[in-house]
């Protein structure tokens, strides 16, 4: 089975590059397509979403594992989500992060066919617009 996600992102990651941290750049230090201002805000909506659920993190089993929104954001894992985070950032996890936050979120896999043209364009445009 032909894994669109892998397809799409392969030709759109040729354009991310590696470490940026260019002051006239919003998003902040950026690695790989991660931007820091990306990773605060999924870090912020992954704590309210806990504090809603009345989840504490010093009791959540899924803390540890790569289930947990907040701690999975912690590239480096030195327990906070920071620039060094975005340092740290390897191709394999901007790629998680893009499947997880993005493609999934969005359900990219439901795109119509022709899908590389289609879902390449779609990443293309909301990756660095955010979800």
């Amino acid at each position: 089975m032909r894994d669109n996600f892998t397809l799409a992102h392969t030709f759109t990651a040729r354009w991310e590059g590696g470490l940026s941290d260019h002051e006239a750049d919003p998003g902040g230090i950026t690695n790989h397509g991660i931007s820091l201002r990306w990773v605060t805000d999924l870090a912020r909506q992954a704590r309210e979403r806990c504090l809603r659920d009345a989840r504490q993190c010093d009791t959540c089993p899924r803390r540890t594992g790569p289930d947990c929104d907040y701690f999975s954001l912690d590239l480096d894992n030195d327990g906070d989500i920071d620039a060094d985070d975005i340092r740290a950032c390897t191709k394999e996890q901007a790629a998680r992060l893009f499947r997880r936050h993005f493609w999934e979120a969005l359900g990219c896999d439901r795109l119509p066919l022709p899908l590389p043209s289609r879902s390449m364009t779609a990443r293309s445009t909301w990756a660095p617009a955010g979800p």
